[in-house]
């Protein structure tokens, strides 16, 4: 049995997901999960929409597996498809009761979906360096660009300097990344781990590196931005975004997005940021840092 079969049951909690319901239109014939990860959030959308058509993209080909089966094993018909959108995005799951093939492409969608979160299973089971005591310091959601090891260990101080500073301030990232490259190179999560040791704080010292790291390798940054440029003009009149961030990073730039396109023919949904409750964050401490913002997109003659 594989280890991918051992953990089929180990399904990472979606985060928000009757918030994230209660945003969706009444009626959605076509929905876009751009952030598929585990699958919880596509799945729900499916039970609560079955006549939809329902597109789930992933980067991370494993994840794509774990989906598969999940949704399989809660009775979905699922088929793996090929899909242009968004270029960094190749695969995805697509839910309907007819063929992909049938499906317009064309069409606009109703209810587009961004989850930013990193799933437990990445974190916690892939064993690519996202945990603190992996064997590997890969970080990376697909094969493409270079790891997590090749950055720490060939990036100049500067180049450094500027990847730390998405989680510390400047005068601190530098200060940081001159001690990183006084101790390379690094093989391993492990090692890098080790350079801070151990500590009682909330969070361990090691955190908001592997953070800003793992945001480096897979361009995490740039492809928000590019989102929030491509995802607003593929809605319906009617269509709504939804979009939940783990970050203050990426809150900033979703909320400041959504501020400008409540100018241009949008209405933003939620004028304050969506958190999860005290028992949702009880059950899952990954979910205290969520925050989801939606926008719905009106007709041209709509103020």
């Amino acid at each position: 049995m594989s280890a991918l079969e051992t953990k089929k049951a180990s399904w990472h909690p979606s985060i928000l997901t009757t918030e994230i319901l209660d945003h969706c239109p009444e009626s959605c014939r076509r929905i876009l999960d751009g952030t598929l990860g585990d699958g919880g959030h596509t799945l729900a959308l499916a039970q609560k929409f079955p006549r939809a058509t329902i597109l789930a993209t992933e980067l991370d080909p494993e994840m794509l597996k774990r989906a598969e089966q999940r949704l399989q094993l809660a009775g979905q018909k699922v088929e793996i498809v090929s899909y242009p959108f968004p270029d960094t995005l190749p695969a995805g799951i697509f839910l309907c009761g007819r063929s992909y093939a049938d499906i317009e492409e064309a069409d606009q969608f109703d209810f587009i979906l961004l989850d930013l979160g990193v799933s437990t299973y990445q974190l916690r089971e892939a064993g690519r360096g996202f945990s603190f005591h992996d064997d590997l310091l890969d970080m990376r959601f697909s094969k493409d660009g270079p790891t997590a090891a090749e950055i720490l260990n060939d990036s100049s101080l500067s180049v450094l300097t500027e990847i730390l500073k998405s989680s510390y301030l400047p005068a601190k990232a530098a200060q940081l990344a001159g001690r990183l490259i006084k101790n390379r190179p690094y093989r391993s999560a492990r090692e890098l781990t080790r350079l801070f040791g151990s500590t009682s704080r909330k969070h361990h010292p090691a955190t908001l590196i592997f953070q800003a790291l793992r945001m480096a390798v897979n361009q995490e940054s740039a492809n928000i931005e590019r989102a929030l440029q491509q995802m607003p003009p593929l809605l319906s009149v009617g269509g709504r975004l939804a979009i939940l961030s783990f970050h203050s990073g990426e809150d900033r730039s979703v909320k400041q997005s959504f501020r400008l396109l409540g100018q241009n023919n949008f209405r933003l949904l939620t004028r304050h940021a969506i958190k999860p409750g005290y028992q949702e964050v009880q059950q899952n401490r990954q979910a205290r840092s969520a925050r989801l913002r939606v926008v719905e997109r009106l007709a041209d003659n709509e103020t």
